[in-house]
């Protein structure tokens, strides 16, 4: 439910001063924020004339890197269940493995290995999206 809107008064006045002041402190941040944005913008454009990542996935998996690890299974088990439904996966060709990379992804979880410096604690760990 919207808050009511203030109504001025004749007994209120308004105060100029520290309407400014936060006008200006609004669009300072609003500012900055915006300067965030072309940062993380460029340092993606970079990662991925350097790296030849794959600009698409590399934001999912930015902003994915942000949510709690419950989260990320959950999403990334959607994912894969609706792109398998979607028929995503039926034309497959020998440039994009992606059913060899997601085989090679299960059984390192099933044999508890782990990218180098991260725990895992193979398919127990692991929650399900169904």
């Amino acid at each position: 439910m919207a808050d009511k809107l203030k109504t001025s008064s004749a007994s209120q006045k308004l105060d100029r001063e520290a309407l400014k002041r936060c006008v200006k402190d609004i669009n300072r941040h609003k500012e900055k924020a915006a300067e965030y944005v072309g940062l993380a913008g460029k340092a993606t454009s970079t990662a991925v004339e350097t790296y030849n990542f794959d600009k698409s996935a590399l934001t999912f998996c930015a902003r994915l890197m942000r949510k709690e690890p419950d989260q990320q299974l959950a999403t990334l088990g959607a994912i894969i269940t609706y792109a398998e439904a979607l028929g995503m996966f039926s034309q497959m060709d020998l440039f994009n493995d992606a059913i060899g990379a997601m085989r090679s992804v299960i059984e390192k979880a099933e044999g508890g290995q782990a990218p180098p410096g991260e725990p895992r604690a193979g398919l127990a760990g692991l929650t399900s999206v169904n």
